[in-house]
């Protein structure tokens, strides 16, 4: 068995697997991502890439703000192209939530990053055949758009490579070696890479990967359908997206008189493997989802779906990502169970999961993420009692006796 050597592995080579390679590699660090298929082919694929600031919580609009602002200067800053469509988003507030909402609204709007709350009738300015029936206020964000979320994974992994990074498709991880309570490298199909950093970021594979070697994720992998749909009548020039919790469907611009749409309801989700993606959609389910747009915006009435995919989410108990380092392990990193946020956070994670893997640090509060955070069903990880975790920078790795694999 061939055995190779890195500074760090990333597994995952969807947006936030490439983020994080990217930003480790170019700060000099010997990196090399690894994904069983083929770079932004998997669940970052089929996402519909809706960028937006707007959260029911401060911690998470402050982050998807900045990263919003990253992805709008993409070209200027990167060089590459992210298919940033600035189409405008809006988020529907039922009545209970809307002095929250607004306090939200206040504390973030500014000349970057614009947000407004409008009446019900003050939206229709903007989306002419939004109904204001039982809604509180509409949130409009005339920055939030779309990506191409699929690209964007591609460019950040060629950036890696020109920083210096190795990336490997078509190469399944087939568990993670430990030495104690040490990462001591990751074993393929073509042979051991020893190295002392691993970053689990495997999508809807990651709790399998993570179980493989002991250690357990709170993380359930669903399927929910995705809809293309046609509607006759195209009222709206400026075709903002639009996204509803309460009605429990988002949507935004595809093509010519065309939308994406996809239900953010629990009971439209079903428990699934990796692997199910490919499988058919069901008409009554993508009927319903054209129901549930049609209850809010007009141009669905006379709708036609088109063609549809599943989209997998890898879905925490709290609904938000754990990102950090498990403090099971030293040298285990986590950026899993992403719950649908993956693709607008991935320039956050990569940069904050590098600068706490090179620099021990980052400028990002990552506390909602935190592997060890409670939750009514219990902690994130299951932490062994009186651990005590060393918080080492690769700088202090660097060196040392790899130990030995099993």
């Amino acid at each position: 068995m061939n055995t190779e050597s890195a500074e760090v592995v990333v597994i995952g080579g969807g947006s936030t697997g490439c983020s994080i390679a990217c930003h480790v590699a170019e700060q000099g660090v010997k990196v090399r991502l690894y994904d069983q298929g083929a770079v932004g082919a998997g669940t970052t694929g089929d996402s519909p890439g809706i960028v937006r600031a707007f959260y029911h919580d401060q911690t998470l609009t402050n982050l998807a703000g900045e990263c919003l602002h990253l992805l709008r200067q993409w070209d200027e800053e990167s060089g590459g192209d992210c298919g940033y469509n600035p189409c405008g988003f809006l988020t529907g507030i039922p009545d209970a939530a809307v002095i929250s909402s607004r306090k939200i609204v206040e504390a973030n709007s500014n000349a970057v990053q614009p947000m407004s709350m409008l009446s019900p009738m003050d939206a229709s300015a903007v989306m002419s055949d939004i109904s204001p029936s039982e809604l509180g206020s509409v949130i409009y964000e005339p920055l939030g758009g779309y990506c191409d979320a699929r690209g964007t994974a591609r460019y950040l992994a060629s950036r890696a490579q020109r920083s210096g990074a190795r990336i490997r498709e078509g190469v399944r991880i087939e568990r993670i070696l430990m030495e104690r309570d040490e990462v001591a490298g990751v074993e393929t199909a073509d042979g051991v890479v020893r190295c002392r950093i691993v970053v689990n970021a495997a999508g809807a594979w990651a709790p399998q990967l993570a179980a493989s070697c002991n250690l357990p994720l709170p993380i359930r992998v669903t399927l929910q359908g995705l809809a293309t749909v046609l509607v006759s009548d195209d009222i709206d020039a400026s075709r903002c997206g639009y996204g509803e919790r309460a009605l429990g469907f988002y949507m935004r611009p595809h093509g010519p008189k065309s939308y994406l749409l996809g239900s953010v309801l629990a009971s439209d989700s079903r428990p699934a493997s990796p692997s199910d993606r490919n499988l058919p959609t069901s008409p009554t389910a993508l009927e319903r989802y054209v129901g549930y747009a049609r209850a809010r915006l007009s141009r669905f009435d006379h709708g036609r779906t088109i063609g549809s995919r599943f989209s997998i989410f890898d879905e925490t108990p709290d609904g938000n990502p754990i990102v950090g380092r498990d403090p099971r392990v030293e040298g285990l990193w986590l950026a899993a169970g992403l719950s649908g946020h993956g693709f607008k956070f991935c320039p956050a994670f990569g940069r904050g999961i590098a600068d706490l893997i090179v620099k021990g640090t980052t400028a990002y509060d990552f506390s909602l993420f935190s592997p060890c955070r409670s939750h009514e069903s219990g902690a994130a990880c299951e932490v062994p009692e009186k651990k005590e975790t060393r918080r080492e920078r690769i700088t202090e790795i660097r060196g040392r006796k790899a130990p030995n694999l099993r």
